[in-house]
């Protein structure tokens, strides 16, 4: 059932004990830098939707899980998973929470990428990685069917913006980077550099190692829901290309989380025309189940 795109958010301010992540990050907003506004309630107007940016109400310290999780229903937190850009573990751990005013709306209305992509109109399937927001979006003939939170590269070993297709897949891997890190629904895109879309903890900020990090679900379901690539009985010649991937744009480790931002939430984000699938080619190395090694996460 659709609902009317209008909807109110609030960034609900929560105090936190321990913090492993830089939160005095600055965001540029129209050149002038932004600073969260901890006390004072914003009402911010936008593109058919309206957001009010609110103080923290509830009791100092670290909110647990469990506290989440009677305030909010199972859909509900799903939600706040995406919104907040972390997944149910992490939520209590952030010093803002995106919390809208309404809960009940299509999930697809709260997405910041555009529902029509009218460059991929005639592309049967395309994911559009936009990283600045840490988001992506999964289209059909150029309409939006999926988005969710994604985390990519650390600042370290950021991801670099760029047009790829998916390649092989697998159900589960284990990083060569840490054996620890084990890498469920994985869906490559970078064959020689190893990166690939799968599911691993979302912290709520780029936190891979050059990989574009999903919640399970999401993962799960791209990976039923994507084109690998066709090969010839070589495992050489690429016969036919898998569903595009298209990373947009640079997140900036210098700025403020732009989902918590009053202006970033108030207009949709703007995507660049998809890019046009090139020519066949050979790939070099062979493709192989023993080259297909990952270095990232």
């Amino acid at each position: 059932m659709t609902q009317p795109a209008s909807r109110t958010l609030s960034v609900l301010a929560l105090s936190i004990m321990a913090m492993s992540q830089p939160w005095s990050l600055l965001a540029q907003n129209g050149g002038v830098p932004y600073q969260p506004n901890m006390k004072e309630t914003v009402r911010v107007t936008g593109h058919a939707v309206n957001y009010t940016i609110e103080p923290g109400r509830i009791e100092p310290g670290r909110v647990g899980e469990g506290e989440l999780k009677k305030r909010f229903t199972p859909e509900q937190m799903a939600l706040l998973e995406k919104l907040n850009r972390a997944d149910v573990a992490h939520l209590p751990r952030m010093r803002q929470l995106v919390i809208p005013e309404r809960l009940d709306l299509d999930e697809l209305e709260y997405s910041p990428l555009p529902r029509l992509y009218p460059s991929a109109a005639q592309t049967p399937k395309a994911i559009v990685v936009h990283l600045p927001g840490q988001v992506f979006g999964a289209y059909e003939y150029g309409k939006l069917v999926r988005w969710g939170p994604i985390s990519s590269g650390s600042d370290k070993m950021p991801t670099p913006e760029g047009f790829h297709h998916l390649n092989w897949k697998s159900k589960g891997r284990t990083s060569t980077e840490d054996p620890t890190w084990y890498m469920k629904w994985y869906f490559n895109f970078q064959n020689t550099e190893g990166r690939a879309l799968h599911a691993l903890e979302m912290p709520g900020y780029p936190a891979s190692h050059s990989c574009i990090r999903m919640l399970e679900r999401d993962a799960m379901w791209l990976y039923g829901w994507g084109e690998p690539w066709k090969l010839d009985p070589t495992g050489v010649t690429v016969v036919e290309y898998g569903t595009p991937v298209f990373l947009v744009g640079q997140y900036d480790f210098n700025s403020y989380y732009p989902w918590r931002v009053p202006e970033w939430l108030a207009g949709p984000v703007k995507l660049p025309p998809l890019p046009s699938t090139p020519p066949i080619a050979p790939i070099t190395p062979p493709i192989t189940a023993k080259s297909e090694s990952t270095t990232a996460n």
